[in-house]
Order: C-alpha cells, then structure tokens, then sequence
C-alpha cells in the first residue's frame, strides 16, 4: 500500500511542464526573455504541454535513462511578443532565462535554462544533455537550480540539480528514485567538484561507503544546523504563525540541501 501511495503521489506531481508555477498549457502574466545574445523581450509566455505524464513518471521510476522523458524537459518555448496577437516557438538553446514580473514591473519568478546531463554513477561518464527551465537555489562554488514539491499545499521534497564546475551542465542528485540515497548524492557531488584535485583526494579518502570520521563530522554538522533552526523557530509568537509556517518551509528545503552546503564548505576549504 505504501508503495502505490507514493506512485499516486508521484504523478500528481509529475503533471506540470516546464515552468512550474504555472499550469499545463496556461498562459503566463507579463515576463522578460532573456536571449542567449543578451537581447531581452517583453510578452507573455505559455507553458508546454505534459503529455503522456503518467508514461513519464513510470519511466523515471524505473528506467535508468528516463531523464530524456522528463516533463521538465523543454526542447521549445512559446511565447508572445509584446504588441503581437501570436505565439511563436523559440528554440530553449536561444534562451538564457525567462523573468515573471508583477504587473507594477517587480520580479516574482526567475528561470534559468540549465542543460542536465545524465551521469552514470559507476563510470562516471555523462550522456547527452536536455534542456530544462529553473529557479536558482542556491549560489556558491556548487550552484543549484531546481524545483519544490508540494502535496495540498505541503511541502514534500526539493528535486536539486547541481552545476558541474568548469562546465556548462548540470547534474541531477534525483535522478532515478523520489529520494535519494546519501552514497549517490556523495557519488553525484563528487564528481561536481571534479575540477579541483585536493577535493577529489578528499572524496576518494572518505569513498562512497562513508568513512566513519566523515560520517560523525557530517552528523554533528547537520544536527548543530538542525538545533540552531529550531530555536529559531521556537522564538516566534503564536501572533506570528503565519511567519513561523514560512520559515519552516524554507528551514525543510534547506535541511534536504544540507549535504550540499557541507561538501561545498570542504570544496572551499581545499581549492581556494
């Protein structure tokens, strides 16, 4: 029964295309495009359809190279230039990022275009990438794009897709399973700083297996950043719900990236 929960669940979520704050086939409020040669756009865009979503979301469950079936993935974009009655299709290569603005001209939505390539976590080679359109995560050396699940307006899950430095793709830290195992994150984050040679003697020295210092390092880390945001949230008043519920939300999100905030700190300690 747990089993066809979490399917069920799956494809409640694997219904959206590629701009995720959006509907299946709806059209946006006003947005900048942001072209490849810095020219910039203003229109509406709309969002592609999620064909065949069910197939898709069976796919990832169980096909190692069902990253080319995402519904994330977004060979095109349509879009409606300012002053013109059609929507035309751009090609996502052409595009650097899509900007959603409030009518009043502030920005509420930021995509980028990410190329994502799957990478086999036993060689360590990758295969061709896809396009996909999303926010930024986080900023640093291992910068991350991606996306939040929701169940009724719950946070789940942060689907994380982590730039390779010194290259111009991303990999995927969720590739084949709704969550992810620590050693495949470990194996994904390696590779992630594979530029550097005194973190990649790092990662070798600790392995995938996990070393026992490395563990208990990682743990005392993660439970002091655990203990520091609960007594944060313990500080607001029952006046103050609605702040509290917020920062929960976004202390959850963090808490999933933590594996990539640490190994982050120790890429910056070696390769500077």
């Amino acid at each position: 029964m747990k089993k066809i929960t979490l399917l069920l669940l799956f494809f409640c979520f694997q219904s959206q295309a590629q701009f995720m704050h959006l509907k299946v086939n709806q059209e946006s409020g006003p947005v900048k495009i942001t072209f490849m040669d810095d020219t910039v756009l203003s229109g509406v865009a709309k969002n592609n359809k999620a064909d065949d979503f069910m197939l898709r979301g069976l796919s990832r469950q169980n096909d190692r190279n069902a990253m080319k079936n995402a519904n994330m993935v977004a060979e095109t974009i349509q879009f409606k230039e300012e002053g013109t009655d059609e929507f035309k299709v751009f090609n996502s290569n052409q595009i650097k990022k899509v900007n959603f603005i409030y009518t009043d001209g502030t920005l509420y939505w930021e995509y980028f275009r990410i190329e994502v390539a799957k990478l086999d976590l036993d060689t360590f080679e990758t295969k061709k990438s896809v396009s996909m359109f999303l926010t930024k995560l986080r900023d640093g050396h291992f910068q991350t794009y991606g996306y939040a699940l929701y169940n009724s307006g719950l946070y789940m899950y942060t689907y994380a897709f982590v730039k390779v430095i010194g290259e111009d793709y991303t990999v995927s830290l969720t590739q084949n399973t709704l969550l992810y195992s620590d050693t495949k994150i470990f194996k994904v984050l390696d590779y992630v700083g594979k530029d550097c040679p005194a973190y990649q003697k790092y990662m070798k020295a600790v392995d995938a297996k996990g070393d026992l210092i490395f563990r208990k390092e990682y743990k005392e880390a993660f439970n002091a950043f655990k203990e520091s945001m609960k007594e944060r949230l313990a500080k607001y008043s029952k006046a103050e719900r609605h702040i509290k519920i917020q920062e929960t939300v976004a202390f959850n999100k963090m808490k999933d990236l933590y594996y990539i905030d640490f190994l982050e700190g120790k890429y910056g300690e070696l390769c500077q």
